[in-house]
């Protein structure tokens, strides 16, 4: 593997390491995804959330969200 400063030129760099300080200074969350729990989540919850959910992300986006919906489906079954 590279090193990634040799990617970049000084200028780049600099620009780089600026804008990573000012998104710390400001709270920028290092986590880009949002987790919450859902394994214990009855049924009905879980489709409510997907409903929901699917104004808002692709059904690529949900997928993960589907599989658990027909896993308890099927396990309700």
């Amino acid at each position: 593997m590279g090193n990634l400063r040799n990617k970049y030129t000084d200028e780049e760099w600099y620009e780089l390491e600026v804008s990573i300080e000012k998104d710390r200074r400001n709270g920028k969350p290092d986590d880009l995804f949002l987790s919450i729990p859902i394994y214990n989540e009855d049924l009905d919850k879980l489709r409510k959330i997907r409903n929901y959910l699917s104004e808002f992300y692709s059904d690529y986006n949900l997928l993960n969200l589907d599989k658990w919906i027909n896993w308890k489906t099927n396990e309700n079954n």
